[in-house]
């Protein structure tokens, strides 16, 4: 065997120290040997936010201080969620990183941070608690992975006022489905009763 080959990393031009053998006898040093095992790698693993089977060498490592949740994201998801939060940062004083909304993924365990539904970490949301457009911010103390559906009925309000709409929606239904009334019927009702209570006599007629 040729002791050149043992001295250094087979690879032109590297000076890193030899510390691998392959089954050809070639030598390499540490860096390129990573580089290849990945390359030859052929295990698969599913991305939790596309959901897509693809090679563990599509898949971003973490960095320092990054989740590691990094490493379950595929590298186009990971591009597309850097995207996503640019665009957020630019809303706002204080730039989204992607550190924060990973860990509140983490923590979400792919349940709706608002109404507890399990939708999946790749079906959640970025939710400003307070909205931007109000003051809020992109520290992780106003930031929420939730749902499609509460992001859509939140719209733009603060969570206070959107939490006593929602009571008061879930009251509604439940006083309809208590008297077996549709929602016309509810409100034909709360008609007449707000004439009744208004002493308007031409308001009490059958509707």
């Amino acid at each position: 065997m040729d002791e050149e080959k043992f001295r250094r990393c087979y690879k032109e031009d590297c000076k890193h120290p030899v510390k691998h053998l392959d089954e050809q006898g070639l030598s390499w040093c540490g860096h390129h040997w990573r580089r290849r095992e990945k390359i030859l790698d052929t295990s698969t693993k599913a991305c939790i936010i596309c959901g897509k089977e693809k090679l563990s060498k599509d898949f971003k490592s973490p960095k320092i201080n990054e989740p590691a949740t990094v490493s379950k994201i595929c590298k186009d998801c990971y591009t597309w969620l850097d995207v996503k939060l640019r665009t957020h940062s630019k809303r706002a004083d204080t730039p989204l990183t992607m550190t924060t909304w990973l860990e509140a993924l983490e923590q979400s365990e792919g349940n709706c941070d608002y109404c507890k539904t399990f939708v999946g970490i790749g079906n959640l949301t970025i939710e400003h608690m307070t909205p931007i457009s109000k003051g809020g911010s992109n520290d992780k103390s106003n930031i929420a992975a939730i749902c499609r559906s509460c992001n859509t009925s939140k719209g733009g309000r603060d969570i206070e006022t959107w939490q006593r709409s929602t009571e008061a929606t879930q009251l509604l239904i439940g006083f309809q489905e208590h008297l077996g009334l549709s929602s016309f019927e509810t409100i034909n009702l709360a008609i007449k009763q707000l004439a009744i209570a208004m002493n308007g006599a031409d308001y009490r007629k059958e509707m």
